[in-house]
């Protein structure tokens, strides 16, 4: 099995195991979800054009309720116009994001992924995006090398083993999106205390 492939193997794994979390709060859980993250001008087909930029993330928590549910293309005229932009037909609203990475990972993905969160954070000031790391050996030397590149995430999450530490990674990832939502339910600056 290739990197990716496990990678996508431990996402599903964990999408199963969190749905009914998600439910009882009535969040849904997306797995490989297009999230919107700017806008643009381009020139295409021989125009200037709006061109919309999104990127695919791998655990995205999003509300089910009226407001924040992923919009569908043709819902909106700027993104219906930038089609070509989205690989899906629906965009979320990201509450709670989660960035997996299994096994090995290096700087310059750290950095990207770091990168990637500081655009979804500005378009989505609401939303809080964290770095998963299973498979992380956890010496000194990786340990300084994430702490130094990824600077824009909300929480980075390191554990050695999978699936001995499945239980431990399920429990982190509830208390994190439970107590961003107690964050977005009590803090009236973020006005989505009634959609979340």
């Amino acid at each position: 099995m290739s990197e990716q492939e496990s990678e996508d193997s431990v996402v599903e794994q964990l999408r199963a195991e969190l749905d009914s979390f998600a439910t009882e709060r009535g969040l849904a859980l997306a797995t490989k979800c297009q999230v919107f993250l700017g806008v643009t001008a381009g020139r295409t087909d021989g125009r200037l054009r709006w061109l919309c930029q999104s990127a695919q993330q791998d655990l995205v928590f999003y509300s089910k309720k009226e407001g924040l549910q992923p919009i569908r293309l043709e819902e909106s005229e700027l993104l219906r116009r930038s089609r070509g932009s989205f690989p899906h037909q629906e965009i979320a609203f990201p509450l709670v994001i989660f960035e997996v990475k299994f096994r090995e990972v290096i700087t310059h993905t750290l950095r990207q992924y770091s990168e990637e969160a500081r655009l979804v954070r500005w378009a989505h000031p609401f939303c809080q995006y964290n770095l998963l790391l299973i498979g992380f050996p956890g010496q000194r030397t990786d340990a300084d090398k994430v702490y130094m590149s990824a600077k824009s995430f909300g929480a980075v999450l390191a554990y050695r083993r999978w699936p001995d530490d499945r239980q431990a990674i399920l429990d982190d990832i509830k208390r994190l999106v439970q107590d961003h939502l107690g964050l977005l339910r009590s803090n009236s600056f973020y006005r989505v205390n009634d959609l979340v």
